[in-house]
């Protein structure tokens, strides 16, 4: 019986993981496609910036015609500006593609691994069935039902658990990013008021320091949703990853001016605030779930045990 009971276990566990991994997968690959479009629209869009470059730079007619007007200067600086963000964009984008590209091998040779366990599983609930048989009665029956339900638990709070990290590596994140938006924030206050060089120059490294938490903001985001996949939550994130990447396209394409950009500093602490607020109620709720699974485990593992008792 004791037997049965541990190998049960064991590939009951198993067997939720791979339902799990399957659906990261399916996850992954919906992320993956749609990342690939936005690298091609985003590549296409630089190439174009680029080329506005291009032509004020060289001996183009606009180059010429803007070198009459006077303004040549002041619209090479605009469009330079304007392929700098193309860049960033494209740059992030393939990165974020890289690396869900990456863990989706990952997850599929995680899943590999996990092949044969319905199989076996199946044979053993075969094996547990006979026994179950031989006891005479319901109470068999009752103890295979308690012993899954155990497993589904367990299940839960390891997917629970994962989710917590991911959530706090998300937290992390955007706390990273609202310390350096703070110190840009400060810098561009001082810029506006004649602050010089220095805290342009200072304001401007902050503001670069931000881009790249940016990117490991959108990341650690990613990795909390994949996590979520297969942990139930009454309430879905209110945020989506693109909306996000909308802010930092936002963010990177209209900093032209001085009040500009402290207006734009603005708006990205107001957004990145809001995603901190999403990502800490999500985790209240796991925090609750996790609660409510451990509860559930000590409670049938006590009815287990008094059925095991009389059994043997």
């Amino acid at each position: 019986m004791t037997n049965y009971r541990e190998q049960l276990k064991d590939l009951q566990q198993k067997y939720y993981q791979k339902s799990h991994l399957e659906n990261l997968v399916a996850d992954l690959e919906q992320q993956y496609e749609d990342l690939k479009k936005k690298v091609f629209l985003y590549e296409a869009q630089m190439n174009q910036e680029q080329a506005d470059v291009d032509k004020l730079e060289g001996r183009s007619l606009s180059a010429f015609f803007a070198g009459l007007r006077g303004n040549k200067e002041e619209r090479l600086d605009k469009e330079r500006q304007e392929a700098r963000a193309a860049r960033v964009k494209y740059d992030m984008a393939v990165l974020e593609r890289n690396a869900v590209e990456d863990d989706l091998r990952r997850r599929k040779e995680e899943l590999a691994d996990l092949e044969t366990i319905p199989a076996r599983r199946e044979a053993l609930l075969t094996q547990w069935a006979q026994a179950v048989k031989a006891m005479g009665g319901p109470t068999g029956k009752a103890v295979l039902d308690l012993e899954e339900r155990v497993a589904w638990c367990e299940g839960q709070r390891r997917e629970i658990r994962e989710a917590l990290a991911a959530g706090q590596e998300a937290l992390t994140a955007a706390d990273n990013i609202l310390e350096s938006l703070s110190t840009a924030e400060d810098w561009g206050t001082m810029d506006m008021f004649g602050g010089g060089f220095l805290s342009t120059m200072f304001k401007h490294e902050a503001i670069d320091e931000a881009q790249g938490k940016v990117e490991g903001l959108q990341f650690a985001l990613r990795k909390f949703k994949t996590e979520l996949v297969d942990v139930s939550i009454q309430a879905e994130l209110n945020f989506t990853l693109d909306n996000f990447t909308q802010f930092a396209d936002f963010f990177f394409d209209n900093i032209f001016t001085d009040w500009a950009v402290q207006d734009e500093i603005n708006r990205a602490q107001v957004r990145v605030r809001q995603v901190k607020s999403e990502i800490q109620a999500v985790q209240e709720k796991l925090s609750q779930q996790d609660s409510q699974r451990q509860e559930e485990i000590v409670q049938v593992q006590q009815e287990l045990e008094n059925l095991l008792v009389k059994i043997e």
